[in-house]
């Protein structure tokens, strides 16, 4: 789970993040890796790891997206 990190009587306090901080972060991601995929020196390995990449975070983002608009409904 990812989470950030705020500071309670100087001591570092973990708290999770929303679903629609989740899926902004999966949205970037997601960039980050159609970015990396338009390069055309990529070896055939590091294309195929974006790829996998790209697809699980926009599979992160979709579940993402569902969660926050169910609790934006409550």
């Amino acid at each position: 789970m990812i989470k950030r990190a705020t500071f309670v009587d100087g001591k570092k306090v973990p708290v999770k993040l929303t679903a629609h901080e989740r899926m902004v972060q999966s949205a970037a991601m997601a960039e980050a890796c159609r970015s990396a995929l338009q390069q055309k020196q990529l070896t055939p390995v590091a294309r195929e790891m974006y790829e996998d990449s790209l697809l699980r975070h926009t599979q992160d983002w979709i579940r993402f997206k569902k969660q926050a608009d169910q609790q934006a409904k409550k």
